[in-house]
Order: structure tokens, then C-alpha cells, then sequence
């Protein structure tokens, strides 16, 4: 199920570019478990590094990766990561990561993952998952340039069921919003808005019976929690509706109109006002 590689050479253009005296590689069909190829590298930040990785394969449709990261100005990094697919239309993965902070000696952590599953009946779930104990201390060891100068981070799980010109949609959500520090303040703010959760009704342009009229609707009901600020934070809910009715007239091959006249109407439970 090895094979086995002596004086291996791999070359670009007739330049070698990797050389290794021996070489173990798997040729079986199964995936294997055994340690990645070691990374390395410096910042000025955190000094220079090495880590690797042990692949575990558990199932067919389930294996886990362990990961080790040292620093030489002390920080220590553990991950973990999971990646399922128990059925054809089903897939995900989670990644649990810590590093050990030498200044305050506590283990920061980052959560990151996410599942799509299709469902007989026109049912689909979709959920994204992300979280910092810390984002700052995060975005010292981010390596892309998105990561690096994210201020929002995003979690939601959706299910929905789709039959016609017909769309259901049930929601959940949490954003968080950081800012830099102002006015001599230690740290800066944050501001948590969650949805918990949201109702989503759609139809699509849907003919009445034989007329020439269509008509179209979208609806929903939410339930919110917001954080602003020390002295704004609550819950309150929020209710819209927005149909259209639409005309279908012949018109000429080159030219074709189509009057719509719809109405919308919004419900908000509280509201905040601030006397100047």
C-alpha cells in the first residue's frame, strides 16, 4: 500500500526544485493517517515558528486532523479539525483552535465551521459558524489579508423548503461588530445584533387563475436582540409585508410593459428615541 522512493527529484523546467534522499508515499486507495509536511516561518510579531499536523482518517465519511504550532516568543498553538459527509447531499467541518498567550498565560480561542445537508421533501440546511474568545489577539497569527482586517464577524443557520413558486425560510443569526478605542478608552466597543429568529414567507409571480394579473408576495417575522451600547440593548420584534399585483399586457415584438402596484407595511414592537 507504500511506495517507496529513493534520490527522488522534482524539477521545473530542468531546475530542481525539491529533493528528498527518500520518500514514503501511500498508493492504496483508503486515505492514510501520518504527520502533513512541516510548516515554517517568521514575523516580526511572533517570532519564527513550526508546526505540523497528524492526519487521522476515522470512516469513510469522517476523518480529523491535530495540528502543533511553536513559537519562539512563546506562544503555543493546538487546533483540531473535523470534516464529515455522511450522505451524498450532506457535508461539513469544524475547526477548534488555542493558542496559549505567554503575557497572560490564558489559551485564546477561535471557532470556525460549517454543514450543508439537502433533505427529501425540498427541505435544505445550511449553518456557518465563527467566534473569537479574542479577534485582536486572532489577527496576529491570520495569514490573508480578509482575515487580517475583519471587523464583523458572521454565524447563521437557514432551513428552508422550496415547493413551487412557493419558498419558506426559518433563520438564525448573530453579528458582531468591532470598533477601534476612542477617547483614551482601554478597548474598544462592540455591537451584537442576534437574530433569534426570522420567518421568511416568499411566492414568486404567481398567475390568478386565467387573468392577465400575477401577483407576488414577501413576508416576514423577526425577533431581535441588539446591543449598542452600555445604555442600548433589547429585544423587540418586527413584522413586513410587501405584495405586488402585476399586469401582463400583449404589447408589440420590440416593446412590452408591465404596470405593478404594491404595498409594503412594517411593524416594530419598540423604538428608541433620544430627546435633543
Amino acid at each position: 500500500g507504500y511506495g517507496h522512493f529513493r534520490g527522488v527529484s522534482l524539477k521545473v523546467q530542468g531546475v530542481p526544485g525539491f529533493s528528498a534522499p527518500r520518500l514514503l508515499c501511500p498508493v492504496k486507495r483508503d486515505r492514510s493517517a501520518g504527520l502533513m509536511v512541516p510548516t515554517i516561518g517568521y514575523s516580526d510579531r511572533n517570532g519564527a515558528y513550526l508546526g505540523n499536523a497528524l492526519f487521522m482518517p476515522l470512516s469513510r465519511s469522517l476523518d480529523t486532523t491535530l495540528y502543533l504550532d511553536l513559537y519562539s516568543e512563546g506562544y503555543i498553538g493546538l487546533a483540531n479539525e473535523w470534516r464529515w459527509a455522511p450522505a451524498e447531499n450532506a457535508k461539513g467541518e469544524l475547526l477548534v483552535s488555542t493558542v496559549r498567550d505567554p503575557d497572560t498565560n490564558q489559551w485564546e480561542w477561535k471557532l470556525q465551521g460549517k454543514h450543508t445537508q439537502l433533505f427529501p421533501g425540498g427541505y435544505a440546511l445550511r449553518a456557518e459558524l465563527l467566534d473569537y474568545s479574542d479577534i485582536d489577539f486572532f489577527q496576529r497569527f491570520e495569514k490573508t489579508f480578509d482575515r487580517n482586517t475583519l471587523r464583523s464577524i458572521y454565524s447563521f443557520g437557514t432551513m428552508s423548503r422550496i415547493w413551487g413558486p412557493q419558498a419558506l425560510n426559518f433563520k438564525i443569526d448573530n453579528r458582531q461588530t468591532f470598533f477601534a478605542s476612542t477617547g483614551g478608552s482601554p478597548s474598544g466597543s462592540r455591537v451584537l445584533l442576534e437574530r433569534l429568529p426570522e420567518l421568511e414567507y416568499r411566492l414568486r409571480s404567481t398567475r390568478i387563475l386565467e387573468s392577465p394579473f400575477y401577483v407576488a408576495l414577501n413576508a416576514t417575522a423577526d425577533r431581535f436582540w441588539a446591543e449598542r451600547s452600555a445604555t442600548l440593548r433589547g429585544s423587540y420584534s418586527r413584522f413586513d409585508a410587501f405584495p405586488t399585483v402585476s399586469l401582463l399586457t400583449a404589447g408589440v415584438p420590440w416593446l412590452n410593459i408591465t404596470p405593478s402596484l404594491g404595498a409594503r407595511t412594517t411593524y416594530y414592537s419598540a423604538q428608541y428615541s433620544q430627546d435633543r
